[in-house]
């Protein structure tokens, strides 16, 4: 399937510029790129010129606004795939090549489907929020929806129509008509960047009045619902913008770090026995009762570990169990190993968190210092020697050393050991 990207702009030059970079880094640059502009004099068009071999169709003529200008490069679109890219607006470097993929997979004949990404909110290189990919929770809750973020077959805008003459939630508006009109929502883990501080924030109580509007006249609340719903965004948006709650929010956002950091104390305090397996239960680990963890242990998060029968965590090691931490039987993880499941995206712009689980099958052994990364599978009986840098599969019984680690031979013997090391205050 071929994949058309509109992107619409007036006098933004600089959002333009960042927008056409991100689609030149693409590591996937199969697509169509169609620019609407609706006029520029502030050096947009000089920007076009710079990416004029990225740039497939360029229209520059004056419009009735933005829906009119979605609607331009929709038709100007050729592919089979629509996606509506503003200025200012970016797309991570893999957005293309996942939603080409996803796209092959798709079942011929089945209902028009829209792909829906994770769209973060940036304001001057800092990552305010996250809006999901569930729409029609998003619908639910008020939240709206997130245009940049979705790419729709053709065959949606042939069901569904063009956007309609709504000078902010023209977006919104078309997404519910989506929704009775049948499409399929496909959530995808693809992540798009946009501006903030776009129309329909700086107007942020008339798009959602827009919005509610639209929810009403297509009959997914009734009148006295959206009055409340318009009653309740005014409430917010008055109370939203006392300083208390801002201090609130800030409490808030540093309780869950305070609550890790008194649960380290704990388990540090109370190094043994029924106690220490209760309090691993009341954490949510599951931690076999045969197993020893050190009590200078770190752990990062509430849940997310399970610990076979037999294995031995010793001193000082790191269990970054933010992401799921999963160790089987019999293994030995020795003093200041690292298990890190969490980090950031060094190939994003605005280098987001980012997690992936790690599994530790059984006899595993981690000598001192060894970092293990996020993603990786360490099967049955391997060894990561002192100092090394582990990532990614492994075979099993091999040894691996170094950094990156290296496979260097295979264990002589197949391992059957468990191990009983009960001593919570060994160095």
């Amino acid at each position: 399937m071929k994949l058309s990207i509109v992107t619409i702009n007036l006098n933004k030059r600089e959002g333009l510029l960042r927008t056409l970079e991100s689609l030149a880094r693409q590591s996937e640059r199969d697509f169509e790129l169609v620019v609407v502009d609706g006029g520029s004099t502030d050096g947009s068009l000089e920007v076009c010129t710079k990416y004029e071999k990225l740039i497939n169709r360029l229209v520059v003529e004056k419009d009735d606004g933005i829906y009119d200008a979605w609607n331009k490069g929709v038709r100007a679109a050729t592919g089979d795939l629509i996606g509506l890219l503003n200025s200012g607006d970016e797309y991570h470097p893999g957005v293309v090549a996942t939603v080409a993929r996803a796209a092959r997979q798709l079942e011929p004949g089945g209902p028009p489907a829209m792909f829906c990404g994770n769209t973060y909110i940036v304001e001057n290189g800092t990552l305010l929020k996250m809006i999901g990919n569930t729409v029609r929770r998003n619908v639910l809750f008020g939240i709206g929806v997130s245009h940049p973020a979705m790419i729709a077959e053709r065959r949606v805008y042939e069901a569904v129509g063009a956007y309609q003459r709504i000078s902010i939630a023209a977006d919104s508006q078309f997404i519910l008509r989506c929704i009775r009109a049948g499409v399929r929502f496909v959530p995808m883990s693809y992540r798009v960047f946009m501006e903030a501080g776009g129309v329909s924030q700086r107007a942020a109580t008339k798009a959602f009045s827009q919005y509610v509007d639209c929810l009403r006249d297509l009959k997914f609340c009734g009148s006295a619902a959206a009055l409340a719903l318009k009653s309740a965004y005014g409430s917010y948006k008055f109370f939203g913008r006392r300083p208390i709650l801002g201090l609130a929010r800030y409490i808030l956002a540093n309780a869950r770090h305070l609550a890790i950091l008194l649960m380290n104390l704990l388990l540090k305090i109370v190094a043994g026995g029924p106690p220490r397996r209760w309090l691993f239960r009341l954490f949510g680990y599951s931690v076999h009762h045969s197993a020893f963890v050190s009590p200078a242990t770190l752990f990062y998060s509430t849940g997310n570990l399970q610990i076979g029968a037999g294995s031995a965590i010793n001193r000082g090691v790191t269990l970054d169990n933010r992401d799921a931490i999963q160790i089987g039987r019999g293994c030995s993880i020795s003093h200041g190993a690292a298990l890190i499941t969490a980090g950031h995206d060094i190939d994003s712009p605005y280098f987001e968190y980012q997690s992936a689980p790690i599994r530790i099958e059984d006899h595993v052994v981690i000598f001192a210092r060894a970092i293990v990364l996020p993603g990786t599978v360490l099967e049955r009986g391997v060894v990561v020697l002192a100092g090394s840098v582990i990532s990614g599969s492994t075979v099993p019984e091999g040894i691996y050393g170094g950094v990156p680690a290296k496979l260097i031979r295979q264990r002589a013997s197949v391992p059957r050991h468990v191990l009983d090391y009960q001593r919570p205050f060994a160095l």
